[in-house]
């Protein structure tokens, strides 16, 4: 039998950021979201490469 665990109720968390660390984090998430297409890109063109090679 396993352990029994009192449901706790979901706890809120309030958080405080400054405008300038909202524009940073922005800039952050945009500059990730493009090497991540960058990289889903090559990892496309890799593929696709691998496919003709063997044929």
């Amino acid at each position: 039998m396993g352990t029994l665990l009192a449901k706790m109720p979901p706890q809120t968390l309030y958080v405080t950021i400054t405008r300038e660390e909202l524009r940073r984090l922005r800039e952050e998430r945009e500059l990730l979201q493009q090497q991540v297409a960058t990289l889903s890109r090559q990892l496309e063109q890799a593929k696709s490469d691998s496919k003709n090679s063997l044929a």
